[in-house]
């Protein structure tokens, strides 16, 4: 029983970094209806966001975390209205292509400035673990899933009940028809790719404690967060949480009851049998929605 709960407490935490994670990813796609194969190199850079901040000014953990956020938002916007939006326009294959090369630029530019050394911090590293029944959980870890399910809780909150969630809704279900009703398309779908690489931002602070920041991490984290979001269903908030959740889970259970190296395996086992039986995802949506 003690191993079960281990497993069940470490699944729900990583899924919530996963959730935040895949919200990132899920209204860009929303918006453009592509997928940023970027994402995961944003989540890097706000690995190094909270990390420098940290190091350089002295910032406080809380602190660092609201810095790599702020500073994701700002990027992903001019990511969008500097190179996005000009190749987005033309066409959804050209912008797909255009995020692999993002990529790419982002991840080498990282390996440039900051060469190729494993970088972490250890905030929280003199308190002890937190007893939940008979399982343990490391205070970093709790930390990332309070406020990783904080910041979900505030992005359906503004997705759902705020105007600039009205408009991001609106230009999902019909751009044309959003412009035509007078929302500036480009305005909202900048605010929305800053909003998803916020997301990625604080998803990369919340991880800088729990594993190593370099410049190529981006990759598994992309494969992780497109996972989910099939999953999910494309476009779907509320399936990209539950499929965050699901994903963990079966990793946590996997590498706790089957052999090493088998929890990859899993991961690729459960998005092809949902290819496959619920090709709309687990909500069985292929909607964008809030809630």
């Amino acid at each position: 029983m003690d191993t079960f709960l281990q497993a069940l407490l470490n699944g729900l935490t990583a899924g919530g970094i996963y959730g935040l994670t895949a919200l990132g990813l899920t209204i860009v796609f929303g918006i453009m209806r592509v997928v940023n194969f970027a994402h995961g190199d944003l989540v890097m850079l706000g690995m190094y966001a909270a990390f420098w901040a940290y190091e350089l000014a002295h910032i406080p953990p809380a602190g660092c975390v609201a810095v790599a956020g702020i500073v994701l938002f700002a990027v992903g916007a001019l990511l969008y209205h500097g190179v996005v939006r000009r190749v987005h326009v033309l066409s959804e294959e050209g912008a797909i292509l255009l995020t692999v090369g993002l990529s790419l630029v982002i991840a080498n530019s990282a390996q440039a400035l900051w060469g190729t050394e494993y970088r972490t911090v250890n905030w929280w590293s003199s308190e002890g673990p937190v007893a939940l029944g008979s399982a343990m959980i490391g205070v970093p870890r709790l930390v990332a899933v309070g406020v990783a399910t904080a910041a979900t809780a505030a992005c359906f909150w503004i997705i759902g009940y705020t105007r600039l969630g009205r408009a991001i809704r609106a230009v999902t279900q019909d751009m044309y028809a959003a412009s035509l009703m007078g929302i500036r398309v480009s305005r909202v779908a900048g605010a929305a790719f800053g909003l998803g690489a916020a997301m990625a931002g604080l998803a990369g602070a919340l991880l800088l404690p729990l594993y190593y920041a370099f410049p190529t991490v981006g990759f598994s984290i992309t494969l992780r967060a497109f996972i989910v979001v099939v999953l999910g269903g494309l476009g779907d908030l509320r399936g990209a949480v539950i499929a965050a959740l699901v994903l963990a889970l079966a990793e946590s259970f996997s590498a706790q009851y089957l052999p090493p190296g088998s929890k990859d395996a899993v991961a690729l086992l459960l998005f092809v049998a949902v290819l496959v039986l619920r090709p709309r995802g687990i909500t069985g949506s292929s909607e964008a929605r809030a809630v």
